[in-house]
């Protein structure tokens, strides 16, 4: 493992490699009464297992953007799978609206998941852009067999994401462009202070659990929040010979402890489980 595994610039780099599977879902939607559409930007990522391709997320965020999809107040709504940080862009794949209320969400018993089953269309648009890369399921790795440098999270927080207004002859563009960014963890035990809530969330021995460590170079936190993050991949390096490593997928970030900066996520297993089983469900009919 490179000694500078924790370093700002080894971590920038990896946000351009590990984060070839990261597709930000924009929803843009007007609103009864405002003026100007409001913009989200949610993280995700690519999937694959046998036959079958997903943009995956957290169960929570599934809930939001059918909540903002239902409101009683949205006038419009266009969606767009895009991993060039913009709407609108030459590379986005426009989802329909209909399709997004179908998302399925697993937010109970200490699993936090949710996934867009990608239609074949979809998958063709998404895996014609050379930097795609769907994460595979023959990639996944385990917390029991971490290497304990390595561990890195990535997403696309509110603080990355720029919002642009172009002044046109008579209306306003806005634009919104957004940074993925990947932050170094280290991963540790159930932690001992934890909301008296969510104990059985917080308490669950099958979560990965970890702690987000500043940059080794410069001493940076990279974000005051990893807010947005939620739905991101975490990976962790594994050695396979000599200066060379590969990537596994060890879980999805679900939620956070602001003050100790420690993270939660669903373990990649059971990722890979949840899918299995309704892949088995849809194709017994």
């Amino acid at each position: 493992m490179p000694k500078n595994w924790r370093s700002e610039n080894f971590c920038r780099e990896l946000s351009h490699d590990l984060g070839k599977c990261i597709v930000t879902l924009f929803l843009v939607c007007q609103f009864k009464g405002e003026r100007e559409p409001r913009h989200y930007a949610i993280t995700g990522f690519l999937y694959r297992r046998d036959f079958y391709a997903y943009w995956i997320t957290a169960g929570h965020v599934v809930k939001e953007i059918k909540k903002i999809l239902s409101h009683e107040k949205l006038e419009s709504c266009r969606a767009e799978l895009n991993d060039r940080c913009g709407p609108d862009d030459e590379c986005s794949v426009v989802i329909a609206p209909e399709e997004l209320r179908l998302m399925i969400s697993l937010d109970e018993q200490g699993v936090d998941l949710g996934f867009l089953l990608l239609r074949q269309l979809y998958y063709e648009g998404l895996a014609a852009v050379p930097e795609n890369i769907f994460v595979d399921s023959n990639s996944l790795g385990s917390k029991s067999t971490l290497d304990y440098r390595g561990v890195y999270m990535l997403g696309c927080p509110f603080e990355s994401q720029e919002v642009t207004d172009t002044e046109l002859t008579d209306s306003t563009k806005r634009s919104v462009r957004i940074e993925n960014l990947c932050l170094p963890v280290e991963p540790i035990k159930i932690p001992d202070q934890i909301p008296a809530e969510q104990t059985s969330f917080w308490a669950n021995p099958n979560a990965f659990y970890g702690r987000l460590l500043p940059f080794s170079d410069t001493g940076s936190n990279g974000v005051n929040s990893i807010e947005a993050m939620s739905g991101g991949p975490i990976f962790s390096l594994e050695q396979s010979g000599i200066n060379r490593v590969k990537p596994r997928l060890i879980g999805v970030q679900s939620s956070w402890l602001p003050r100790q900066r420690t993270i939660r996520a669903t373990s990649s297993s059971e990722l890979n489980e949840f899918l299995r089983c309704l892949e088995e469900m849809a194709e017994a009919g």
